[in-house]
Protein backbone atom coordinates (compact mmCIF):
# COMPACT_ATOMS: atom_id res chain seq x y z
CA UNK A 1 0.00 0.00 0.00
CA UNK A 2 1.20 3.52 -0.86
CA UNK A 3 1.92 5.47 2.34
CA UNK A 4 1.83 9.19 3.19
CA UNK A 5 5.29 10.75 2.83
CA UNK A 6 4.59 12.93 5.89
CA UNK A 7 3.08 10.60 8.53
CA UNK A 8 3.13 7.17 6.82
CA UNK A 9 -0.64 7.07 7.09
CA UNK A 10 -2.97 5.37 4.61
CA UNK A 11 -3.61 7.30 1.38
CA UNK A 12 -7.03 7.41 -0.20
CA UNK A 13 -6.43 5.88 -3.64
CA UNK A 14 -9.08 8.05 -5.29
CA UNK A 15 -8.12 11.51 -4.02
CA UNK A 16 -4.45 10.82 -3.19
CA UNK A 17 -4.96 12.57 0.17
CA UNK A 18 -3.73 11.07 3.43
CA UNK A 19 -6.58 9.81 5.59
CA UNK A 20 -4.58 10.55 8.74
CA UNK A 21 -3.02 14.00 8.30
CA UNK A 22 -5.04 15.23 5.30
CA UNK A 23 -2.03 16.27 3.20
CA UNK A 24 -2.00 15.92 -0.59
CA UNK A 25 0.27 13.32 -2.13
CA UNK A 26 1.58 12.90 -5.66
CA UNK A 27 -1.09 11.79 -8.11
CA UNK A 28 1.49 9.59 -9.82
CA UNK A 29 3.62 6.75 -8.46
CA UNK A 30 7.26 7.55 -7.51
CA UNK A 31 8.51 5.62 -10.54
CA UNK A 32 6.78 7.93 -13.02
CA UNK A 33 9.39 9.48 -15.38
CA UNK A 34 9.87 13.22 -15.04
CA UNK A 35 8.43 15.39 -17.85
CA UNK A 36 10.81 16.98 -20.33
CA UNK A 37 10.57 19.94 -22.68
CA UNK A 38 11.05 19.82 -26.45
CA UNK A 39 14.66 20.92 -26.09
CA UNK A 40 15.48 18.27 -23.52
CA UNK A 41 15.15 20.28 -20.28
CA UNK A 42 14.03 17.81 -17.61
CA UNK A 43 11.46 18.65 -14.97
CA UNK A 44 11.75 17.96 -11.28
CA UNK A 45 9.83 16.21 -8.55
CA UNK A 46 8.20 18.18 -5.73
CA UNK A 47 10.35 17.63 -2.61
CA UNK A 48 7.24 17.74 -0.43
CA UNK A 49 4.55 15.61 -2.08
CA UNK A 50 6.59 13.95 -4.85
CA UNK A 51 4.42 15.20 -7.73
CA UNK A 52 6.32 15.48 -11.05
CA UNK A 53 6.58 19.09 -12.27
CA UNK A 54 7.21 20.63 -15.67
CA UNK A 55 10.59 22.35 -16.21
CA UNK A 56 8.97 25.79 -16.15
CA UNK A 57 6.88 25.25 -12.98
CA UNK A 58 7.73 27.29 -9.88
CA UNK A 59 5.21 25.75 -7.52
CA UNK A 60 3.91 22.21 -7.25
CA UNK A 61 0.55 21.93 -9.00
CA UNK A 62 -0.53 19.36 -6.41
CA UNK A 63 0.42 20.75 -2.99
CA UNK A 64 1.23 24.39 -4.02
CA UNK A 65 4.59 24.33 -2.24
CA UNK A 66 7.59 26.02 -3.82
CA UNK A 67 9.80 23.81 -5.99
CA UNK A 68 13.48 23.91 -5.06
CA UNK A 69 16.94 23.25 -6.49
CA UNK A 70 20.32 22.44 -4.97
CA UNK A 71 23.39 24.60 -5.51
CA UNK A 72 26.04 22.47 -7.26
CA UNK A 73 28.76 24.36 -5.39
CA UNK A 74 27.69 24.33 -1.74
CA UNK A 75 24.53 22.20 -1.71
CA UNK A 76 22.31 25.03 -0.40
CA UNK A 77 18.62 24.59 -1.29
CA UNK A 78 16.99 27.50 -3.13
CA UNK A 79 13.70 28.16 -4.95
CA UNK A 80 13.79 27.14 -8.60
CA UNK A 81 13.55 30.75 -9.77
CA UNK A 82 16.81 31.69 -8.02
CA UNK A 83 19.64 32.35 -10.46
CA UNK A 84 22.40 32.66 -7.93
CA UNK A 85 22.89 30.74 -4.69
CA UNK A 86 21.97 32.93 -1.67
CA UNK A 87 24.58 31.07 0.38
CA UNK A 88 27.71 31.12 -1.80
CA UNK A 89 26.60 33.55 -4.59
CA UNK A 90 27.63 31.10 -7.30
CA UNK A 91 25.48 30.67 -10.43
CA UNK A 92 22.94 27.90 -10.18
CA UNK A 93 23.31 25.41 -13.00
CA UNK A 94 19.80 24.02 -12.77
CA UNK A 95 18.32 26.95 -14.67
CA UNK A 96 15.21 26.71 -16.85
CA UNK A 97 15.85 26.09 -20.52
CA UNK A 98 15.75 29.57 -22.07
CA UNK A 99 14.64 28.21 -25.42
CA UNK A 100 11.45 26.70 -24.05
CA UNK A 101 10.49 28.56 -20.90
CA UNK A 102 12.14 31.93 -21.34
CA UNK A 103 8.92 33.87 -21.30
CA UNK A 104 7.90 32.34 -17.98
CA UNK A 105 11.10 33.50 -16.31
CA UNK A 106 11.55 36.85 -18.02
CA UNK A 107 14.52 35.47 -20.00
CA UNK A 108 15.25 35.84 -23.70
CA UNK A 109 15.99 33.00 -26.15
CA UNK A 110 19.41 31.42 -25.93
CA UNK A 111 21.92 32.22 -28.71
CA UNK A 112 20.97 30.28 -31.82
CA UNK A 113 17.46 29.50 -30.56
CA UNK A 114 15.83 31.22 -33.54
CA UNK A 115 17.64 29.16 -36.13
CA UNK A 116 17.30 25.90 -34.20
CA UNK A 117 13.56 26.46 -33.91
CA UNK A 118 13.29 27.12 -37.63
CA UNK A 119 12.38 30.74 -37.03
CA UNK A 120 15.66 32.33 -38.03
CA UNK A 121 15.64 35.04 -40.67
CA UNK A 122 17.58 34.26 -43.88
CA UNK A 123 20.84 36.09 -44.02
CA UNK A 124 21.31 36.27 -40.25
CA UNK A 125 23.83 33.78 -38.89
CA UNK A 126 22.63 31.67 -35.97
CA UNK A 127 25.78 32.30 -33.95
CA UNK A 128 25.50 35.08 -31.33
CA UNK A 129 26.96 38.53 -31.78
CA UNK A 130 30.47 39.25 -30.57
CA UNK A 131 30.87 40.68 -27.06
CA UNK A 132 31.09 44.47 -27.04
CA UNK A 133 32.78 46.82 -24.65
CA UNK A 134 30.78 47.39 -21.49
CA UNK A 135 28.26 44.65 -22.28
CA UNK A 136 28.76 41.42 -20.28
CA UNK A 137 28.28 38.10 -21.94
CA UNK A 138 25.88 35.48 -20.62
CA UNK A 139 27.77 32.98 -18.40
CA UNK A 140 28.07 29.74 -20.28
CA UNK A 141 26.85 31.19 -23.60
CA UNK A 142 28.97 30.19 -26.61
CA UNK A 143 31.43 32.85 -27.70
CA UNK A 144 30.88 34.55 -31.03
CA UNK A 145 33.49 36.09 -33.38
CA UNK A 146 36.29 37.79 -31.46
CA UNK A 147 38.53 40.65 -32.44
CA UNK A 148 41.16 39.47 -34.86
CA UNK A 149 39.11 36.58 -36.15
CA UNK A 150 38.53 36.33 -39.91
CA UNK A 151 35.47 38.30 -40.84
CA UNK A 152 35.21 40.12 -37.51
CA UNK A 153 33.96 43.67 -38.09
CA UNK A 154 36.06 46.63 -37.13
CA UNK A 155 34.81 48.95 -34.38
CA UNK A 156 36.54 52.33 -34.49
CA UNK A 157 38.28 53.47 -31.36
CA UNK A 158 37.66 57.16 -31.89
CA UNK A 159 34.04 58.31 -31.59
CA UNK A 160 32.46 60.72 -33.98
CA UNK A 161 31.01 63.97 -32.69
CA UNK A 162 27.50 63.28 -31.44
CA UNK A 163 24.52 65.21 -32.71
CA UNK A 164 23.63 68.04 -30.39
CA UNK A 165 20.79 67.06 -28.08
CA UNK A 166 20.90 63.43 -29.05
CA UNK A 167 20.87 61.12 -26.00
CA UNK A 168 23.64 58.61 -25.59
CA UNK A 169 23.57 55.11 -24.21
CA UNK A 170 25.91 54.58 -21.22
CA UNK A 171 28.78 52.17 -21.88
CA UNK A 172 28.04 51.84 -25.63
CA UNK A 173 31.24 52.27 -27.68
CA UNK A 174 31.51 54.96 -30.34
CA UNK A 175 30.29 53.98 -33.77
CA UNK A 176 28.18 51.16 -32.37
CA UNK A 177 24.43 51.15 -32.97
CA UNK A 178 22.53 52.63 -30.05
CA UNK A 179 25.44 54.80 -28.86
CA UNK A 180 24.10 58.03 -30.23
CA UNK A 181 27.15 58.33 -32.51
CA UNK A 182 27.42 57.69 -36.20
CA UNK A 183 31.17 57.61 -36.48
CA UNK A 184 33.03 56.69 -39.63
CA UNK A 185 33.70 53.02 -39.73
CA UNK A 186 30.58 51.97 -37.85
CA UNK A 187 30.01 48.28 -38.65
CA UNK A 188 27.67 47.56 -41.50
CA UNK A 189 26.05 44.13 -41.47
CA UNK A 190 23.67 42.76 -44.02
CA UNK A 191 20.31 42.01 -42.43
CA UNK A 192 17.30 40.21 -43.80
CA UNK A 193 13.94 41.77 -44.33
CA UNK A 194 13.14 45.01 -46.07
CA UNK A 195 14.39 48.19 -44.47
CA UNK A 196 13.63 51.48 -46.13
CA UNK A 197 13.94 54.94 -44.66
CA UNK A 198 13.22 58.37 -46.00
CA UNK A 199 13.43 61.85 -44.58
CA UNK A 200 14.50 63.21 -41.21
CA UNK A 201 12.83 63.66 -37.86
CA UNK A 202 10.86 61.11 -35.94
CA UNK A 203 9.06 59.32 -38.83
CA UNK A 204 10.21 55.89 -39.86
CA UNK A 205 8.91 54.81 -43.25
CA UNK A 206 9.20 51.31 -44.55
CA UNK A 207 8.60 47.84 -43.31
CA UNK A 208 10.58 45.36 -41.28
CA UNK A 209 9.90 41.78 -42.17
CA UNK A 210 11.28 39.10 -39.80
CA UNK A 211 10.14 36.08 -37.88
CA UNK A 212 10.51 36.51 -34.13
CA UNK A 213 9.64 34.43 -31.09
CA UNK A 214 8.28 35.44 -27.69
CA UNK A 215 10.64 37.45 -25.48
CA UNK A 216 12.71 38.95 -28.37
CA UNK A 217 12.82 42.70 -28.13
CA UNK A 218 13.25 44.61 -31.39
CA UNK A 219 14.02 48.32 -31.24
CA UNK A 220 14.16 50.36 -34.43
CA UNK A 221 16.41 53.42 -34.16
CA UNK A 222 16.27 56.11 -36.81
CA UNK A 223 19.72 57.35 -37.87
CA UNK A 224 19.40 59.74 -40.80
CA UNK A 225 18.05 57.80 -43.74
CA UNK A 226 18.94 54.41 -42.22
CA UNK A 227 17.63 52.23 -39.45
CA UNK A 228 19.29 50.21 -36.74
CA UNK A 229 17.68 47.05 -35.43
CA UNK A 230 18.75 45.86 -31.98
CA UNK A 231 17.76 42.33 -31.06
CA UNK A 232 18.57 41.85 -27.37
CA UNK A 233 18.62 38.69 -25.36
CA UNK A 234 18.72 38.64 -21.57
CA UNK A 235 22.28 39.54 -20.54
CA UNK A 236 23.62 38.98 -24.12
CA UNK A 237 22.85 41.85 -26.52
CA UNK A 238 22.84 41.03 -30.21
CA UNK A 239 23.23 44.12 -32.44
CA UNK A 240 22.27 43.99 -36.10
CA UNK A 241 22.88 47.27 -37.95
CA UNK A 242 21.77 48.28 -41.43
CA UNK A 243 22.48 51.52 -43.24
CA UNK A 244 21.11 52.60 -46.59
CA UNK A 245 22.48 55.46 -48.62
CA UNK A 246 24.64 58.07 -46.97
CA UNK A 247 24.85 58.55 -43.22
CA UNK A 248 24.28 62.13 -42.11
CA UNK A 249 24.37 63.17 -38.47
CA UNK A 250 21.52 61.52 -36.52
CA UNK A 251 18.42 63.57 -35.91
CA UNK A 252 17.02 61.36 -33.15
CA UNK A 253 18.28 58.39 -31.20
CA UNK A 254 16.14 56.14 -29.02
CA UNK A 255 17.79 55.09 -25.77
CA UNK A 256 17.23 51.38 -25.15
CA UNK A 257 16.49 50.47 -21.56
CA UNK A 258 18.02 47.54 -19.71
CA UNK A 259 15.74 44.61 -18.98
CA UNK A 260 15.50 44.30 -15.17
CA UNK A 261 15.91 40.96 -13.48
CA UNK A 262 12.38 39.71 -12.79
CA UNK A 263 11.23 39.30 -9.20
CA UNK A 264 8.98 36.29 -8.60
CA UNK A 265 5.48 37.50 -7.74
CA UNK A 266 4.17 36.65 -4.27
CA UNK A 267 2.29 33.40 -4.00
CA UNK A 268 -1.45 33.35 -3.55
CA UNK A 269 -2.70 34.04 -0.04
CA UNK A 270 -2.61 30.88 2.04
CA UNK A 271 -0.01 29.12 -0.11
CA UNK A 272 2.25 26.95 2.03
CA UNK A 273 5.78 27.85 0.95
CA UNK A 274 7.60 25.39 3.17
CA UNK A 275 6.92 22.89 5.97
CA UNK A 276 9.73 22.15 8.43
CA UNK A 277 9.85 18.58 9.80
CA UNK A 278 13.02 18.75 11.94
CA UNK A 279 11.41 18.35 15.38
CA UNK A 280 10.09 15.19 16.99
CA UNK A 281 7.58 16.74 19.39
CA UNK A 282 5.22 19.68 19.87
CA UNK A 283 6.28 23.16 18.70
CA UNK A 284 6.02 25.45 21.72
CA UNK A 285 7.42 28.72 20.39
CA UNK A 286 9.05 30.27 17.33
CA UNK A 287 10.62 33.53 16.16
CA UNK A 288 11.76 35.06 12.86
CA UNK A 289 15.29 36.40 12.50
CA UNK A 290 15.39 40.20 12.15
CA UNK A 291 16.43 39.91 8.49
CA UNK A 292 13.49 37.61 7.71
CA UNK A 293 15.65 34.81 6.33
CA UNK A 294 15.51 32.24 9.14
CA UNK A 295 13.12 30.87 11.74
CA UNK A 296 14.00 29.54 15.21
CA UNK A 297 11.63 26.95 16.71
CA UNK A 298 11.51 25.61 20.27
CA UNK A 299 9.95 22.25 21.04
CA UNK A 300 9.02 19.67 23.64
CA UNK A 301 11.87 17.58 22.21
CA UNK A 302 14.17 19.87 24.30
CA UNK A 303 15.82 21.39 21.20
CA UNK A 304 15.85 24.73 19.46
CA UNK A 305 16.32 24.55 15.71
CA UNK A 306 17.27 27.41 13.38
CA UNK A 307 16.55 26.93 9.68
CA UNK A 308 16.15 28.74 6.37
CA UNK A 309 12.56 29.96 6.21
CA UNK A 310 11.87 28.88 2.62
CA UNK A 311 14.04 25.77 2.27
CA UNK A 312 14.80 24.44 5.76
CA UNK A 313 18.47 24.30 4.79
CA UNK A 314 21.50 24.95 7.01
CA UNK A 315 19.64 23.89 10.15
CA UNK A 316 21.39 24.47 13.48
CA UNK A 317 20.16 22.28 16.34
CA UNK A 318 20.78 23.64 19.85
CA UNK A 319 20.64 21.02 22.63
CA UNK A 320 21.57 23.10 25.68
CA UNK A 321 18.28 22.63 27.55
CA UNK A 322 17.19 19.62 29.58
CA UNK A 323 13.43 20.18 29.33
CA UNK A 324 10.73 21.78 27.21
CA UNK A 325 11.75 24.93 25.34
CA UNK A 326 9.08 27.56 26.01
CA UNK A 327 10.72 30.83 24.94
CA UNK A 328 12.75 31.92 21.90
CA UNK A 329 13.87 35.45 21.03
CA UNK A 330 16.45 36.84 18.59
CA UNK A 331 18.65 39.75 19.61
CA UNK A 332 17.74 42.87 17.60
CA UNK A 333 20.99 42.62 15.61
CA UNK A 334 20.39 38.94 14.80
CA UNK A 335 23.73 37.75 16.22
CA UNK A 336 22.35 35.92 19.28
CA UNK A 337 19.33 33.90 20.37
CA UNK A 338 17.94 33.72 23.90
CA UNK A 339 15.86 30.70 24.91
CA UNK A 340 13.86 29.88 28.04
CA UNK A 341 13.00 26.42 29.26
CA UNK A 342 11.12 24.41 31.84
CA UNK A 343 14.58 23.52 33.16
CA UNK A 344 14.57 26.95 34.86
CA UNK A 345 17.25 28.62 32.72
CA UNK A 346 17.56 31.36 30.15
CA UNK A 347 20.37 30.58 27.74
CA UNK A 348 22.04 32.81 25.15
CA UNK A 349 23.82 31.26 22.18
CA UNK A 350 25.13 31.83 18.67
CA UNK A 351 22.52 31.01 15.98
CA UNK A 352 25.20 30.34 13.36
CA UNK A 353 27.22 27.81 15.36
CA UNK A 354 25.03 26.72 18.28
CA UNK A 355 27.80 27.73 20.71
CA UNK A 356 26.50 28.73 24.14
CA UNK A 357 27.38 32.26 25.27
CA UNK A 358 25.72 32.64 28.69
CA UNK A 359 23.23 30.98 31.06
CA UNK A 360 20.97 32.77 33.56
CA UNK A 361 19.34 30.60 36.23
CA UNK A 362 15.82 31.73 37.02
CA UNK A 363 14.90 28.71 39.13
CA UNK A 364 11.31 28.14 38.02
CA UNK A 365 9.75 26.99 34.78
CA UNK A 366 10.57 29.74 32.23
CA UNK A 367 7.90 30.50 29.67
CA UNK A 368 8.03 33.20 26.98
CA UNK A 369 10.94 35.62 26.88
CA UNK A 370 11.52 38.95 25.14
CA UNK A 371 14.61 40.91 24.15
CA UNK A 372 14.59 44.70 24.68
CA UNK A 373 14.68 46.75 21.44
CA UNK A 374 18.14 48.08 22.33
CA UNK A 375 19.49 44.56 22.92
CA UNK A 376 20.66 45.24 26.48
CA UNK A 377 18.04 43.31 28.47
CA UNK A 378 15.98 40.13 28.41
CA UNK A 379 12.61 39.72 30.13
CA UNK A 380 11.56 36.19 31.13
CA UNK A 381 8.28 35.13 32.72
CA UNK A 382 8.02 32.02 34.90
CA UNK A 383 5.48 29.76 36.57
CA UNK A 384 5.49 27.16 39.31
CA UNK A 385 7.28 24.11 37.97
CA UNK A 386 5.55 20.91 36.95
CA UNK A 387 1.96 22.08 36.54
CA UNK A 388 0.78 24.86 34.26
CA UNK A 389 -2.32 25.52 36.39
CA UNK A 390 -0.72 25.42 39.86
CA UNK A 391 -1.83 28.45 41.86
CA UNK A 392 0.84 28.55 44.55
CA UNK A 393 4.56 28.33 45.05
CA UNK A 394 7.50 30.15 43.44
CA UNK A 395 7.47 31.14 39.81
CA UNK A 396 4.91 33.91 39.40
CA UNK A 397 7.36 36.64 38.42
CA UNK A 398 9.04 38.33 35.48
CA UNK A 399 12.81 38.74 35.66
CA UNK A 400 14.57 41.43 33.64
CA UNK A 401 18.17 40.37 33.02
CA UNK A 402 21.09 42.61 32.11
CA UNK A 403 22.67 40.73 29.21
CA UNK A 404 26.18 42.11 29.73
CA UNK A 405 26.45 41.44 33.47
CA UNK A 406 24.05 38.50 33.84
CA UNK A 407 22.39 40.25 36.79
CA UNK A 408 18.67 40.71 37.45
CA UNK A 409 17.80 44.42 37.32
CA UNK A 410 14.03 44.08 37.93
CA UNK A 411 11.89 41.33 39.42
CA UNK A 412 8.23 42.06 38.73
CA UNK A 413 5.82 40.39 41.17
CA UNK A 414 2.43 41.75 40.15
CA UNK A 415 0.92 38.39 39.14
CA UNK A 416 -0.84 35.96 41.46
CA UNK A 417 -0.24 32.90 39.29
CA UNK A 418 2.16 31.65 36.65
CA UNK A 419 3.26 34.12 33.96
CA UNK A 420 2.83 32.75 30.45
CA UNK A 421 3.85 35.49 28.04
CA UNK A 422 5.95 38.66 28.13
CA UNK A 423 6.46 41.23 25.38
CA UNK A 424 8.58 44.38 25.25
CA UNK A 425 6.88 47.43 23.72
CA UNK A 426 8.48 48.54 20.43
CA UNK A 427 9.39 51.91 21.96
CA UNK A 428 11.32 50.11 24.72
CA UNK A 429 9.47 51.75 27.62
CA UNK A 430 7.13 49.02 28.82
CA UNK A 431 6.73 45.29 29.31
CA UNK A 432 3.39 43.51 29.02
CA UNK A 433 2.82 40.18 30.78
CA UNK A 434 -0.12 37.83 31.13
CA UNK A 435 -0.79 34.37 32.48
CA UNK A 436 -2.84 31.97 34.52
CA UNK A 437 -4.26 34.61 36.87
CA UNK A 438 -6.28 35.99 33.94
CA UNK A 439 -4.65 39.41 34.01
CA UNK A 440 -2.88 41.43 31.34
CA UNK A 441 -0.46 43.80 33.04
CA UNK A 442 1.65 46.64 31.62
CA UNK A 443 4.55 48.06 33.63
CA UNK A 444 7.65 50.20 33.25
CA UNK A 445 10.43 47.98 31.95
CA UNK A 446 13.33 49.13 34.12
CA UNK A 447 11.46 50.10 37.30
CA UNK A 448 8.62 47.61 37.56
CA UNK A 449 6.12 50.39 38.24
CA UNK A 450 2.62 49.33 37.13
CA UNK A 451 0.99 51.26 34.27
CA UNK A 452 -2.21 49.38 33.35
CA UNK A 453 -4.04 46.17 34.26
CA UNK A 454 -6.91 44.28 32.66
CA UNK A 455 -8.65 41.41 34.48
CA UNK A 456 -10.22 38.77 32.22
CA UNK A 457 -12.27 35.73 33.15
CA UNK A 458 -9.94 33.20 31.55
CA UNK A 459 -6.28 32.21 31.24
CA UNK A 460 -4.38 34.47 28.83
CA UNK A 461 -1.64 33.10 26.60
CA UNK A 462 0.51 34.59 23.80
CA UNK A 463 0.46 38.37 23.41
CA UNK A 464 1.81 40.98 20.99
CA UNK A 465 2.17 44.78 20.90
CA UNK A 466 1.01 47.00 18.06
CA UNK A 467 3.93 48.73 16.29
CA UNK A 468 2.95 52.09 17.81
CA UNK A 469 3.14 50.70 21.39
CA UNK A 470 -0.49 51.72 22.05
CA UNK A 471 -2.40 48.41 21.91
CA UNK A 472 -1.90 44.76 22.84
CA UNK A 473 -3.46 41.57 21.43
CA UNK A 474 -3.68 38.50 23.68
CA UNK A 475 -5.11 35.03 23.11
CA UNK A 476 -7.49 33.51 25.64
CA UNK A 477 -8.29 30.02 26.83
CA UNK A 478 -11.94 30.83 26.04
CA UNK A 479 -11.19 30.86 22.25
CA UNK A 480 -11.21 34.68 22.05
CA UNK A 481 -8.57 37.25 21.13
CA UNK A 482 -8.61 40.39 23.27
CA UNK A 483 -7.36 43.72 21.87
CA UNK A 484 -6.44 46.04 24.76
CA UNK A 485 -5.87 49.81 24.66
CA UNK A 486 -3.11 50.76 27.09
CA UNK A 487 -4.00 54.43 27.55
CA UNK A 488 -7.68 53.83 28.41
CA UNK A 489 -7.03 50.47 30.10
CA UNK A 490 -9.98 49.01 28.22
CA UNK A 491 -10.77 46.31 25.69
CA UNK A 492 -11.27 47.81 22.23
CA UNK A 493 -12.84 44.65 20.84
CA UNK A 494 -12.90 40.89 21.29
CA UNK A 495 -12.39 38.63 18.28
CA UNK A 496 -14.35 35.38 18.51
CA UNK A 497 -13.65 33.55 15.26
CA UNK A 498 -11.99 30.49 16.83
CA UNK A 499 -13.73 27.44 18.25
CA UNK A 500 -11.01 26.43 20.75
CA UNK A 501 -8.30 27.92 22.97
CA UNK A 502 -6.09 30.60 21.36
CA UNK A 503 -2.45 29.77 22.09
CA UNK A 504 -0.73 32.74 20.47
CA UNK A 505 -1.32 36.11 18.82
CA UNK A 506 0.95 38.22 16.60
CA UNK A 507 0.58 41.79 15.33
CA UNK A 508 1.95 42.38 11.82
CA UNK A 509 4.94 44.78 11.78
CA UNK A 510 3.08 47.12 9.42
CA UNK A 511 0.25 47.35 11.97
CA UNK A 512 -2.52 46.28 9.59
CA UNK A 513 -3.34 42.78 10.82
CA UNK A 514 -3.45 40.49 13.85
CA UNK A 515 -2.95 36.74 13.44
CA UNK A 516 -4.02 34.18 16.03
CA UNK A 517 -3.35 30.45 16.32
CA UNK A 518 -5.71 28.06 18.02
CA UNK A 519 -6.26 24.49 19.17
CA UNK A 520 -8.95 24.35 16.46
CA UNK A 521 -6.10 23.86 13.95
CA UNK A 522 -6.43 27.24 12.26
CA UNK A 523 -4.53 30.49 12.02
CA UNK A 524 -6.91 33.39 11.52
CA UNK A 525 -6.05 36.87 10.29
CA UNK A 526 -8.15 39.85 11.30
CA UNK A 527 -8.11 43.53 10.40
CA UNK A 528 -6.36 45.18 13.35
CA UNK A 529 -8.50 48.31 13.16
CA UNK A 530 -11.93 46.68 12.95
CA UNK A 531 -11.51 43.13 14.21
CA UNK A 532 -13.10 41.74 11.05
CA UNK A 533 -11.84 38.37 9.82
CA UNK A 534 -9.69 38.59 6.71
CA UNK A 535 -8.43 35.05 6.12
CA UNK A 536 -8.33 31.58 7.72
CA UNK A 537 -5.42 29.19 7.20
CA UNK A 538 -6.15 25.52 7.84
CA UNK A 539 -3.07 23.84 9.30
CA UNK A 540 -4.26 21.11 11.67
CA UNK A 541 -3.23 20.15 15.19
CA UNK A 542 -2.95 22.70 17.98
CA UNK A 543 -1.33 25.97 16.89
CA UNK A 544 0.46 27.32 19.97
CA UNK A 545 3.15 29.41 18.25
CA UNK A 546 3.08 31.84 15.35
CA UNK A 547 4.71 35.07 14.18
CA UNK A 548 4.62 37.44 11.22
CA UNK A 549 7.74 37.84 9.13
CA UNK A 550 9.51 41.22 9.42
CA UNK A 551 8.14 42.30 6.01
CA UNK A 552 4.51 41.55 7.04
CA UNK A 553 4.05 39.14 4.11
CA UNK A 554 4.52 35.66 5.57
CA UNK A 555 3.55 33.82 8.75
CA UNK A 556 5.36 30.93 10.42
CA UNK A 557 3.06 28.79 12.55
CA UNK A 558 3.98 25.75 14.66
CA UNK A 559 1.73 22.84 15.55
CA UNK A 560 1.68 20.13 18.19
CA UNK A 561 2.22 17.64 15.33
CA UNK A 562 5.91 18.79 15.44
CA UNK A 563 5.77 20.67 12.11
CA UNK A 564 6.06 24.36 11.27
CA UNK A 565 4.47 25.91 8.18
CA UNK A 566 5.74 29.05 6.44
CA UNK A 567 2.96 30.47 4.31
CA UNK A 568 1.86 33.49 2.32
CA UNK A 569 -0.32 35.56 4.65
CA UNK A 570 -1.18 38.56 2.44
Amino acid sequence: MDRCIYCQGEIDPGTRICRVCGRAQSTLPPTTPLPASASGAVGRRCPDCGQPAQPEDRFCMRCARALRQLCPTCGHESPVWARFCPNCAQPLSAQPDAQTVGSSYGMMPAPGALAEAGLGTPGIPSSPAWPQAGIPAVPGAPAGPQAGWPGAPTVPSAPAVPQAGAPTVPHAPAGVPGSGFAGPGAPVLQTAGKVAGKGLGSKLLGTITAKVIVAVVVTAVVIGSGTAVVVATKGHPLNLFTQTGTTPAPTATATPTATPTPTPPPAAQGTTLYTYHGHTNKIRVLAWSPDGKRVATGSDDFTVQVWDALTGANAIVYRGHSSYVEGVAWSPDGTKIATGSADGTVQIWNPNTGAQIATFTQGSWVNRIAWSPDGKYIAAGDQPGGNEATSSGPGMTVHVWDVASGQTVVTYQGHSNGVFAVAWSPDGKYIASDGYDGTLQVWEALTGNPVATYQSQTFLFGLSWSPDSQRIAAGGNDSAVYVFDVASQSILYTYQGHSASVGDASWSPDGKYIASGSADGTVQIMDAATGQQVYTYQQGGHIDALEWSPNSQLIASGSNDSTTDVWQAV
